[in-house]
Order: C-alpha cells, then structure tokens, then sequence
C-alpha cells in the first residue's frame, strides 16, 4: 500500500539500508558460490530481450577475450553497440579476461544477475541490495530487531510504496495474480514469480520459474567485478544477454501428429550447482559425500562440460519430459563419483551407460504410465573431446571438413555429414541378432510386431525376458473377472537378473508389465511372421521362436527384448568441424544426413543456429511433408566465428 510522506519519515529511524560487517561477507560468499568459467579463451554473448530482436543485434556476439577488454553500450565506440536501448549509459559494463576467468564490471550503468535453479538460486537480502523483478525495482531495507524485511519500491507500478514482509520460513510470494500474498499489477510478472523468505537469520529471495526473472542488482553490497558462469543471464538497462559456451539453436514442430512429445534440452555447463542437485535417485552415502564436497566447496576444478540432447517420445511423452529433467544430472553426478579418473574415455563411456540405465530404471518404477517410451541422442563435450552416446534412432550428425581416408591430414576437404549415431532399429542386422537371441522375433520391422526401436527407455512391457512374457500372457489369459480378461499392469517378483540391465550397475530390473499386449502379438506372430526356410523338423520360424522362447537356457531367457544400453563414440574435434545436429527422425523421414547438413550449412552463412534450426524444421514440415514431430538441435563449433566483432548498427 502506499504511504504518506509522514508515515515515511517514521520509518527511516526504525530501518537500516547499510551492510554490516557480517553482512558484507555474506555477499561476498555468495558471489563466490558462482562457479565461475574456467579453462575458455572465449565466450558467446547472446541478446534474450525482445527489445534486442526488434533491431539488427538479434544475431549472437561472439568475442575472444584474451588480455582484451569487451566493452558494452548504446556508444558506437563500444565493441558491444546496443543503439536502441534508451534505458542503457554510453559506456555501461565492461567484460575483463584476466587469463583465468571472465569478469563483468559496471562503468555508468547498472548491470543485473539473473536468479536462477543453478549455483546462485537462494541470494540473501542484504540492506543495500536491490532487486529488479519486471518492471519493478526494489531497495532493500531491514528492521533493526532483523524480523522484518522491507522492499521500498523505486520503480514500476507500485512506485513509492513500501512492502513488509516478516521472518517466516514459508515467506510471501510476490505475483500478479491474485492468490499471492504480495499482489504487484504487472503484466510482464508471471502469477506467482518469486518468494521472498526467512531462514537461519536471514532473509532470502527464490524465484519460482518466472518467464522475465528475477535479477539482483551488482551494486550495495554486491558492488564490483563479477565472475561469470556459463548459463548467467544480465539484464543492462532493459536488454537481457546470456553467458554461453558456444552457440546454439533449438527449433520444434508438431507437424500432423495430435500432441508434440519431442523433447530436447541445452546445458552449457553441466557441473553447475543446480544440476547436481535436481536429480533425487537413491545414491549411496561416499557418493552424495562426494557430490556435496565437490558442489559445496571449489567446483571450479571440474572442466567446463556441456550436454545437448534430443528426446523423441512414443506413447505419451511421460518417458521424454522425464529424461529432460533427469538424465542430465544423472550423467553430472556418475561423472563425479567415478572418481579422478572420470576423466579419461572409459571412465566417461561407463559413467554415461550407467546414467542411461539407472535413468531407465527410475523412470519405470516411478512413472504413473512406464508403457511409455522415449528415444534419446546425447552429446558430452569436455575439453576438446565429445562423447555421443544413443539409444533408438535420433541421429547426431557432425558436420566436417576431416578428409574422409585420413582424418589426420591438415589440408580441408569438402563439408561432408560424419554421423555420430547408428539408429536402433530391430532392421540392423545385428540388433535382429541381438532380440532372436533374447528368444525375441521381428515382425514387420518391429520388435514383437510392437516397437520400431530395438533400444529406448520406458516401453516396460518389453523390459523383460521371453520367459517372463509368456508366462504373464498365459497367467493373464487363465484370469478373468466377471467373465473378462484382466488388463491392468501386474507386478511381478522378478528374482533373475537379466544382463545389460541397471541391475548389472547397482539397481533392481524393471517390475511392471503389460500383459494383455502381447497376447495379441503371440496370435498375431504364428499368422504373420516373414516366411523363411527352415529345416528344424519342418517347424515354420514363428514356431521355431516360440519354442526357443521356452528353452531352458538361461542365457537367452533372461535377456531383454528393448534396452537402454547406449552405443558411445568419442572424437576430438578440431578447427575442421562446423557444427553438429541432432534431430528426432522426423526430420530424417525426409531429409538425407547430407542434405540436413548442406542445408544448415547454406543457412549460417548468413543466419545464426537459432534462425538455420527453425528453417530446417519448417523445410521439414512444410516443405517435405515430414508427418512426424520434428525437433533439431544445432551446436556451432566454427572457432573462427569467435573473433571480436561489433554488431551492425540498428535501424
């Protein structure tokens, strides 16, 4: 509510705006909670305003920073040129590279850190600090008995007013809509955007996935060079920049399909705080010791590593959102707890098949509908080498100038599509191999005339051995309930441990199937499947598998038809790789390897990533009639793009 002038006066003897000593380094401390970018010679600077996309800056800036100085700006003069921004000073920030880490610094503007789920989520209010939240601006202000935190409003709104808000480990949340408890009449804040709470003495404010977000200003106590994070969002005067390691583009389409369950992610740093934190899976006690030692103390001697993957889901999208929001920090935590030698290719190889199983594992006996399947393409960069690891039939494509016979030789050759993934499919010949030897069968390029992809996660019903499926579909065809067969799931003891499962690395196999889907598929095999010779006693091969299906040997009766195992390759890549592109197989129903990336390539030679990924996938769509969700995902590598530019003077 807003106040009389009087009302103010009275205030100022009971509050303090200024830091005490004690407060001071709690500043400090939490800047230095910021796992600042290490072991980089460059940055990619990329505009998430719109007010930057209205003009021409709309493209990334890309700089080397080596011993230089990047100035930022509305001056023609700085390297970084934002014309069109009233609200930004001539000369506002400067970004330094001290040979070790990338630091931002004020000059006559105010720059802003974006809070966010990683390192720096929880900030403590500190009298002095300020905090910007849409349009609104906030001083902070503290009572001198510390149980009442007072935000005076500087700017938006409810300018001139001031907001308290008592201890309470609950807090207030701040919003636009009407059932917050602090209600700000803001159309650029989301409904409920931010929490503001007490906690050990402190007060701290959280932001709740805001789709503008919540920014702590470095000024007050937080005045100074900071170091920046890969992720980091600034907000100079009203144009947002982020902190990346290379630059990306991220692009999706429905296409004809009712429901969209691609699913895709982008970490640039996958050793923040947050995402060592994010994935809650029964680790045991010397691991989580290890992680919260690493994540706790000095992280910075981890490597910048970032993870690109694409998701493309089948009956529902319950296993691809799921894998979006674990997988990766399932892949952060087994890279951790292997130890100082998870570093090295196998040490990396084995962490990323255990992530992807322990994933699938979780997935399944947590998910209300573990039927559902995904796909999932992943790529690892450390240092300068990438790890793509696979399972089903998204694809990784690296686009390369390496001569095809010697990868070695110096000299260029022409850009060609390298691919960095084998699809899945029950057609591969040794993928067939792999399922017949499981006492599986292949029925029109499926497996149990069910799954196009011989690997995926989810898809519980074919997470178990031939002999448990039969034995279920023959347990489920003798019970009924009032005369009709019983179709739900039923949980089975399964007291077998089949190999290439998460059991092999410290997790139980999958309980839950599906039974009254492969009855069907049993009728439907003895009439259906593909007519090959056969000379075992004149028994047609459909039956030749049936029979194998109920052989004693325990090799093949305990393997599994569908699993999650990735295929791993590495590579070091070099000034002759352009980019690399992952896409779900919509956009491969209708384009080649080599025409996606010819047509990526033609499209960066005047667009960035984000603006060549959309033109694909439109290409896909609409142009090539592609019927399939359609995600690509482009990851730039061109080092020769990272150079000190100015961008084009706005209009």
């Amino acid at each position: 509510m807003l106040e009389t002038n009087r009302e103010k006066a009275e205030k100022k003897s009971s509050v303090r705006n200024w830091p005490t000593e004690y407060e001071q380094l709690l500043a400090r401390t939490a800047m230095a909670r910021k796992r600042a970018v290490t072991g980089l010679q460059f940055l990619v600077l990329k505009y998430t305003t719109a007010l930057a996309s209205h003009n021409s800056l709309s493209s990334p800036v890309r700089w080397s920073c080596v011993g230089e100085m990047t100035r930022i700006g509305r001056s023609t003069d700085n390297e970084v040129c934002v014309e069109s921004d009233a609200t930004m000073a001539e000369k506002h920030a400067m970004i330094l590279f001290d040979g070790e880490k990338f630091r931002i610094n004020a000059r006559d503007g105010i720059v802003a850190l974006r809070i966010t789920d990683g390192a720096h989520r929880d900030w403590p209010l500190i009298p002095g600090s300020v905090i910007t939240f849409a349009s609104t601006v906030a001083t902070v202000m503290i009572h001198e008995n510390k149980n009442i935190i007072i935000l005076c409003i500087d700017a938006g709104p409810l300018i001139g007013s001031h907001l308290e808000i008592a201890a309470s480990k609950n807090g207030k949340t701040i919003g636009r809509a009407t059932n917050n408890d602090i209600i700000v009449p803001d159309k650029e804040l989301s409904r409920i955007h931010m929490r503001i709470y007490y906690d050990a003495g402190l007060f701290y404010v959280r932001d709740l996935g805001s789709t503008n977000g919540t920014y702590i200003q470095l000024t007050g106590p937080y005045a100074g060079a900071c170091a920046l994070s890969l992720g980091d969002h600034l907000l100079l005067g009203r144009t947002g920049l982020s902190i990346n390691r290379f630059d990306t583009g991220l692009a999706e389409c429905c296409g004809s399909r009712p429901r969209m369950e691609d699913r895709a992610i982008i970490v640039q740093d996958l050793f923040a705080h947050g995402n060592l934190q994010c994935c809650t899976s029964n680790l045991c006690s010397q691991r989580e010791n290890n992680i919260q030692y690493i994540s706790q103390s000095n992280n910075d001697i981890l490597p910048s590593v970032t993870f690109v993957a694409v998701f493309d889901g089948h009956g529902g999208s319950q296993a691809s959102t799921y894998l979006r929001a674990h997988l990766h920090c399932q892949v952060a935590r087994e890279l951790i707890v292997s130890g100082n030698s998870a570093f090295d290719p196998s040490s990396i190889k084995a962490a990323l098949t255990r992530a992807f199983l322990n994933t699938d594992h979780h997935f399944i006996q947590s998910s209300d509908k573990p039927s559902a399947g995904s796909t999932a393409v992943c790529i690892l960069l450390i240092n300068n080498t990438l790890f793509c690891a696979n399972v089903g039939d998204s694809r990784a494509i690296l686009a390369t100038r390496r001569p095809s016979q010697d990868p070695d030789k110096t000299n260029y050759a022409p850009l060609r599509a390298f691919p960095l993934s084998s699809d899945h499919t029950p057609c591969r010949d040794d993928e067939a191999a792999r399922i017949r030897a499981a006492g599986g069968w292949v029925i029109h390029k499926r497996v149990m005339g069910e799954l196009s992809v011989s690997r995926a996660f989810g898809d519980a019903e074919l997470k178990r051995s031939m002999s448990e499926l039969v034995g279920l579909v023959e347990s489920a065809s003798s019970q009924t309930i009032g005369g009709e067969k019983n179709n739900q799931y039923t949980n089975i003891e399964n007291t077998d441990t089949p190999p290439a499962t998460p059991s092999d690395y410290g997790a139980t196999s999958p309980t839950v199937v599906c039974p009254s889907a492969f009855d069907d598929v049993r009728r439907h095999s003895l009439q259906n499947c593909d007519k090959e010779s056969s000379q075992d006693n004149g028994l047609s091969p459909c039956l030749r598998h049936k029979k194998s299906s109920f052989s004693t040997n325990h090799t093949r009766k305990h393997r599994h038809l569908v699993v999650a195992e990735p295929e791993i390759v590495d590579l070091e890549f070099s000034d002759k790789d352009d980019f690399i592109l992952l896409a779900s197989d919509g956009l491969f129903d209708v384009f080649s390897n080599d025409e996606a990336v010819h047509f990526v390539h033609n499209q960066l030679k005047t667009k960035d990533p984000q603006q060549a990924a959309e033109a694909l996938v439109t290409g896909a769509i609409h142009d090539r009639g592609s019927r399939d969700n359609v995600t690509v995902l482009i990851l730039d590598l061109r080092e020769n793009n990272h150079t000190c530019i100015k961008p084009a003077v706005s209009h």
